[in-house]
């Protein structure tokens, strides 16, 4: 029989979409919308794969420029907060040493009485134990000992005991 080679009476055409299948023009649930990135695309800012290497240089350039900007600037907030704390230091050091040598203390061990007065540059700012126990900057042969404020060599010292 050449009837059993044939669909039945109420079967789809051979080339139709199945039945649950939408409308061939209706849009696709769940898609991105039509000028939406491929999910696999590199970020907006990167080269195009097929970029010249020069592209790609110019980005890595343009970043290194960018990062060394804001290590500079990172630097020079430091450097001048490091000066801001050298200036506060020296104030409070200048104050503390004027404070000292209005009480007369020796500026070397800050425990003395000042009672030695420096030769030829006439410091009046030691006591004779620091005095005795200053360092040689000569030699064994050629001694040398220079004054602990201006660093001009040391010609004698003179004690002078209960003047302050």
């Amino acid at each position: 029989d050449d009837n059993d080679n044939r669909p039945p009476e109420n079967a789809p055409p051979e080339n139709a979409p199945p039945e649950n299948s939408p409308p061939e023009n209706a849009p696709l649930e769940n898609a991105p919308p039509e000028n939406a990135p491929p999910e696999n695309a590199p970020p907006e800012n990167a080269p195009p794969e097929n970029a010249p290497p020069e592209r790609e240089q110019l980005v890595s350039h343009e970043t290194e420029c960018n990062f060394r900007t804001v290590i500079t600037n990172e630097i020079e907030n430091l450097r001048q907060e490091v000066q801001q704390e050298i200036g506060n230091l020296r104030v409070a050091n200048e104050s503390r040493l004027s404070a000292l040598e209005d009480r007369g203390i020796c500026r070397v061990c800050f425990t003395e009485p000042i009672d030695c007065l420096i030769t030829p540059c006439y410091h009046w700012v030691i006591c004779i134990q620091c005095y005795r126990q200053l360092p040689n900057v000569g030699s064994d042969q050629n001694p040398r000992w220079i004054c602990p404020i201006c660093g001009q060599d040391i010609e004698s010292g003179w004690p002078f005991y209960g003047l302050r």
